[in-house]
């Protein structure tokens, strides 16, 4: 009994763990041209599909929450905290496809890796409008 208690407490555990996203913070700026950063990053899942717009998303993210080495002297484009309808909308990019909006372009430079439970890596370089990101 107790064996199947603590089975079905770990299946949970690892089906919610792989059900949620986590951003990698990898982001490095290999070049600036113009208001584009050429940046690469990776991204984990379940998919090849999914850990590609994953790797897009957490380009963003590092950009937006922890700054990138070479754009805006490394500075983060959050600073402070943000109130509830700012946190929102940031929230919203994430979640809907309006990330997409400020990449211009993705091409897989490594081939996907299998890691533990099935996991899928890939590492992109893309480019980013960082310029829009900032002025939004």
């Amino acid at each position: 009994m107790i064996r199947r208690i603590a089975t079905l407490f770990m299946a949970m555990f690892f089906a919610l763990t792989a059900s949620a996203q986590q951003y990698s913070m990898d982001a490095e700026l290999i070049r600036l041209e113009g208001n584009t950063a050429i940046i690469r990053c990776s991204g984990t899942a379940s998919s090849k599909k999914d850990a590609i717009e994953i790797a897009k998303k957490s380009a963003i993210y590092t950009y937006i929450y922890s700054g990138i080495d070479g754009i805006d002297g490394g500075r983060p484009l959050i600073t402070s905290e943000l109130n509830k309808v700012d946190q929102e909308y940031v929230d919203g990019i994430f979640s809907t496809m309006r990330y997409a909006s400020f990449i211009n372009m993705s091409l897989v430079t490594v081939d996907y890796e299998v890691k533990v439970a099935k996991q899928m890596q890939v590492t992109l370089t893309l480019g980013l409008y960082h310029e829009a990101l900032r002025r939004t």
